[in-house]
């Protein structure tokens, strides 16, 4: 099977979007990932119940904003 060209310019104009879109997702992953880390520090050295409260839910939304971007998969 022999592709026309608008499939071949179809196929590799997905291709880009896949790679745009998992560099975007490292890119926020990544920031997810340091902000994880720094709620946590500040967690384990808090010694206010409101502020860990705060934080646990900061890293709970950082967590569940990285599973989501987990779901997001191209090629």
């Amino acid at each position: 099977m022999r592709l026309s060209n608008e499939q071949l310019e179809h196929l590799v104009h997905a291709v880009q979007i896949g790679r745009n879109i998992n560099n975007v997702k490292y890119d926020i992953n990544n920031s997810l990932g340091a902000i994880m880390s720094y709620a946590d520090l500040m967690h384990t050295d808090s010694s206010d119940e409101e502020s860990k409260k705060m934080l646990e839910n900061i890293m709970a939304c950082a967590k569940s904003s990285s599973e989501l971007l987990k779901k997001l998969t191209i090629i």
